[in-house]
């Protein structure tokens, strides 16, 4: 995968194959691989499957792979992010990053240990 500057960036929700394979084959420098906000609360448990098999499947060639999980406070965010540890992504992307405490518990999560 690619690193660096991105000219196009494609969002992409989780629980949407079909988008996702498109997606594979458009001309965009990363795509995010969507379990938040693009996807309906009943359906995040089977996004987060979908998105951790589409992900390790691979085919995305040089474009970024990056993982948008939910909020890690939500009902989904720490489940996501502990099932996202040592995926082969570009990036996680955590939204509402609030504090540097929060930060931290991200990375315990994700099953790094912060700085002291």
């Amino acid at each position: 995968m690619s690193t660096g500057f991105c000219r196009s960036v494609l969002y992409v929700p989780a629980d949407k194959p079909r988008a996702i394979e498109k997606a594979r084959t458009l001309a965009c420098d990363a795509i995010i691989i969507d379990l938040e906000d693009a996807v309906a609360p009943e359906a995040k448990v089977q996004a987060r499957q979908n998105a951790l098999r589409t992900i390790r499947d691979g085919g995305f060639g040089e474009r970024q792979v990056i993982l948008r999980v939910n909020a890690l406070y939500s009902t989904w965010g720490r489940d996501d992010l502990v099932a996202s540890a040592g995926l082969d992504v570009s990036a996680i992307l955590i939204p509402k990053v609030s504090s540097v405490q929060m930060l931290h518990a991200c990375r315990t999560a994700l099953g790094s240990t912060p700085p002291l």
